[in-house]
């Protein structure tokens, strides 16, 4: 099952199947996975496209400045065709006879070209580009480029492009680049299939808060995911790098509860932190990996009358794994338990709370 999350408020996940996330930056509400297993992709999809073409054949062209051609450009994913969306907006630099009424040589005739000479891309001056918002996040992972059939023009048969996207039309990603293009002849081409390369993943900032039940997992692949608070009890794994600001821990159901994490954590400050306690103690964070703090800030303890005085680990780093950047003095607890002092304490690689009973007046005459 995949998803894109948006909006905010509590999208509850149930039963055994994968969820795969594609998108959730726009998504600032709780995901509560109670079973099973979510996958946030490595690949999110791109709502901008954009064709740059740098050169062109140019055999014969006595045309100033230069141009070129192309009668389509087509999207594939899985082999499968991929329609455009309608109402995708096409932009682009100049082109040819752009006010003539009946002839369209403008970007869009990239998208719906019925191959004849008054309807294909006709780009005056190099370098020239076509750029495409298809209004959402589409998938694909290929792409074709077909030249025009008029072979009196094959000189504007492009050489030379780079084939971009983007997911907010700010931040271009180049998925593809080519030069030095050949032509057996002079008719029209469909040049490719040709694989887009993602060079970066899914990562991004939202204020989304992930929440496991016992049994559950996640994984992130690829690049950085920050988003507001991770908790739970479950397994966290991955190849990304994990920031967050909170950190929810929940009271432990039996004995060995824990959020296991085999991902790099960063926790940045303020942080903001929560732990319930019950008659099994609090599920620490027990990672694998480096778990770094960038600051301090505070913990709201609850159920605390039902832990013993002494340590409690919260955060755990198992060797080769380090801890680092942590200082109790940064931190305030405050807790629902009156008759004890608590506090966060640094002992090697783990973060623990400390309770200990307040101080006893002793009268000496």
């Amino acid at each position: 099952m995949n998803r894109n999350l948006s909006g905010d408020g509590l999208f509850r996940k149930t039963g055994a199947a994968t969820l795969a996330v594609n998108q959730y930056m726009d998504f600032s509400g709780e995901l509560d996975v109670t079973a099973g297993h979510v996958a946030f992709t490595s690949k999110l999809p791109f709502r901008h496209i954009r064709l740059t073409v740098s050169a062109a054949r140019g055999t014969g062209n006595n045309e100033n400045p230069l141009r070129t051609s192309l009668s389509k450009l087509e999207l594939f994913n899985g082999g499968v065709k991929v329609p455009w969306p309608s109402g995708t907006v096409a932009t682009g630099s100049a082109f040819l006879n752009q006010d003539a009424p009946g002839i369209q040589y403008g970007p869009a005739q990239l998208l719906n070209s019925t191959m004849t000479a008054d309807f294909r891309w006709i780009a005056i001056g190099l370098p020239a580009w076509a750029q495409f918002d298809l209004l959402a996040p589409t998938e694909f992972d290929t792409y074709t480029l077909t030249t025009s059939n008029e072979t009196a023009y094959h000189y504007r048969d492009p050489t030379a492009w780079t084939f971009e996207a983007s997911r907010d039309g700010i931040i271009w990603e180049t998925l593809d680049a080519k030069t030095g293009q050949s032509y057996p002849g002079n008719n029209g081409y469909v040049l490719g299939p040709h694989p887009v390369a993602f060079s970066s993943g899914l990562g991004g900032v939202s204020g989304m808060t992930l929440t496991l039940r016992p049994g559950a997992s996640a994984e992130f692949t690829a690049d950085t995911h920050t988003f507001h608070a991770i908790g739970g009890i479950g397994a966290v794994s991955g190849d990304a790098l994990l920031t967050v600001s909170g950190l929810n821990l929940h009271a432990a159901t039996q004995p060995g509860d824990a959020l296991e994490v085999s991902a790099p954590l960063t926790l940045t400050a303020p942080a903001e932190w929560t732990a319930a306690a019950a008659a099994d103690g609090i599920a620490p964070l027990a990672s694998e990996a480096d778990v770094t703090f960038e600051g301090g800030g505070a913990l709201t303890l609850t159920g605390a009358a039902s832990l013993p005085t002494g340590l409690h680990p919260l955060v755990t780093c198992a060797a080769p794994a380090v801890l680092t950047g942590f200082n109790p003095a940064l931190w305030t607890v405050t807790a629902d338990d009156p008759k004890r002092h608590y506090s966060l304490t640094l002992d090697g690689d783990t973060v623990a709370l400390r309770i200990i009973p307040k101080g006893l007046l002793i009268l000496v005459k």
